[in-house]
């Protein structure tokens, strides 16, 4: 029986290898497809049945071998199929088209180790989770796209962090100018920025540079993989002038974020131990460690980090948060607010 394992594994992973590196969706023309109108398929799990089936993302890349483009996500795909197409336009015409829908304009930031395309299928998830109507726009940044390189000795994470901790900050001043785009074509107020780990630093780094025109919506950071120290002093004031509702999502049990603490030997933004110090900065403190994950085996043997697993902060952010609804939480002593269940 243990032969038979070992023989099996290897063309297991070779599987999971070949997956993750197939190629981008082609491009072709957007006209099979109408985004805002409902098709009959079969519902989707975890989704709202009268939802359609088909969305259109933005991309502003900040990588220089991907363009601008619109997608076309399929839900009733599998999810390594779910990019149908992608046609390549401007920044510009993708700012123009986020105006065009109007309502809010959702802007996903994503964390280190994720692709062009994995990126755009985080983006359209979240959103759809939290039922946003608007328009939803990623901006990819250059990052390994598995995340994993050979460690570099005496370092405690993969090479791929280090490069893409680098790559993160090279990558501010486009990012700044995808965003103040962004920002000319629609109200500012409308946009809102959800941010994921090393993308949190990301943002904050750009936000904290030249403003832009005026103070945007709200800006949320998930697991954010940012120094607190370098936040309190230097980013927590630059943000507070650059949005009108910085939301710091905090959480428990976080495992990567673990390692990047003891790789820079200082707790991270996104930490619950982290929280009191967040709220004494000005910010708004949302502690969601209380609510579950999703997916138990998720829970019990995964990083507890990935950003579609996050039900607890995105159903937050998307209700009490951006529509105002109420909110099942207590606020401490400190001024964190901490998510509770909701009663059966």
């Amino acid at each position: 029986m243990r032969l038979r394992v070992r023989r099996v594994v290897p063309f297991v992973c070779l599987g999971l290898v070949l997956a993750g590196c197939r190629p981008p969706a082609p491009l072709v023309s957007l006209s099979p497809v109408r985004a805002d109108t409902p098709t009959a398929a079969r519902s989707v799990p975890d989704f709202p049945a009268i939802a359609p089936a088909i969305d259109t993302i933005g991309v502003l890349s900040a990588r220089p071998e991907r363009p601008s483009a619109l997608v076309v996500v399929d839900w009733r795909a599998p999810w390594w199929k779910r990019i149908r197409s992608r046609v390549a336009m401007s920044p510009e015409s993708v700012s123009a088209w986020a105006a065009a829908r109007g309502g809010r304009v959702v802007v996903y930031v994503h964390g280190a180790g994720t692709s062009a395309d994995r990126a755009v299928r985080q983006g359209a998830t979240l959103a759809r989770r939290g039922g946003h109507r608007g328009a939803t726009v990623v901006i990819p940044w250059p990052t390994h796209a598995l995340g994993v390189t050979w460690p570099r000795s005496r370092a405690g994470l993969a090479q791929g962090y280090v490069d893409d901790s680098l790559a993160a900050v090279s990558s501010d001043s486009v990012v700044h100018t995808r965003l103040a785009r962004l920002a000319q074509a629609v109200p500012p107020e409308s946009v809102v920025v959800l941010a994921h780990s090393l993308g949190a630093r990301l943002v904050t780094r750009v936000l904290s540079g030249a403003p832009l025109r005026a103070p945007i919506g709200t800006v949320a950071l998930l697991a954010g993989d940012v120094g607190v120290t370098e936040f309190t002093r230097d980013l927590a004031p630059a943000l507070r002038r650059a949005t009108r509702r910085p939301v710091i999502y905090v959480g428990r049990g976080d495992r990567m974020l673990w390692l990047s603490r003891m790789r820079h030997d200082e707790s991270r933004i996104g930490e619950a131990r982290s929280a009191g110090m967040m709220a004494s900065a000005g910010v708004e403190v949302v502690d969601a460690g209380a609510l579950p994950l999703r997916g138990a085996l998720f829970r019990a043997l995964g990083t507890r980090h990935a950003v579609t697993r996050l039900d607890g902060a995105v159903a937050d952010l998307f209700g009490p948060v951006l529509q105002g609804t109420p909110r099942q939480a207590v606020t401490d002593s400190a001024g964190v607010i901490r998510l509770t269940r909701p009663r059966r």
